[in-house]
């Protein structure tokens, strides 16, 4: 697999919408990056009880993340589960990399850990989202550790890349936190579900 990506080229994020490029521009997502770590934090105004609600709600929300092919919350134990993902996007270079996550949430404390179980081409991954109350809503923080298995000579261009997908990630978040509470028809959390969405989900932020 590896010797397709020396010859792959790498492939530009699709452009943003001029309402979504004024939204990052505000500094409403900040990421710092230092090395392999990824850091995002923002600022949305729902109830921090409502943002776990979304976050948690697996095969809906991570679905609907423009680098996610499919999800499928494969089991839960108590606050432990496993995730099935099969990414694809400009970051991982027209390629679908599947991917076994473990997590453990903490409810009390809005944590939620995860990590790498397997997954191709990725050497290590693991991160840790965190919400926690703010004047006027709350603060989301996501901190992610990517190690890819690709060449020296494409991490620059990858790691230009995965933060595009990062922040588009991240208004998505932003995006479903907002919209109307669909309470009603969340998917129990001790259930098994497939999800696959056919196209990335289109982000429209408000002017």
């Amino acid at each position: 697999m590896l010797f397709l990506l020396f010859t792959l080229q790498p492939v530009e994020p699709p452009p943003l919408k001029p309402a979504l490029q004024r939204v990052q521009a505000s500094g409403r997502v900040r990421l710092v990056r230092r090395g392999e770590q990824a850091t995002l934090t923002m600022q949305v105004p729902v109830p921090v009880e409502r943002a776990w609600a979304v976050l948690t709600d697996y095969a809906r929300t991570f679905a609907a993340m423009p680098d996610v092919a499919s999800v499928q919350l494969v089991s839960r134990q108590g606050q432990k589960l496993r995730l099935r993902q099969v990414l694809q996007a400009p970051y991982t270079f027209g390629l679908k990399i599947n991917v076994l996550l473990e997590g453990e949430e903490n409810p009390q404390s809005r944590n939620l850990r995860y990590r790498l179980v397997r997954g191709e081409n990725i050497l290590a991954l693991s991160g840790e989202w965190t919400l926690t109350p703010d004047a006027g809503g709350t603060l989301v923080r996501h901190t992610i550790q990517l190690q890819p298995e690709i060449p020296g000579l494409l991490q620059s261009s990858f790691r230009s890349l995965h933060d595009a997908s990062l922040r588009q990630s991240f208004e998505t978040l932003r995006q479903l936190m907002l919209a109307p509470s669909l309470s009603g028809n969340r998917v129990p959390s001790n259930s098994v579900t497939t999800t696959t969405i056919p196209r990335p989900l289109s982000v429209k932020a408000k002017g």
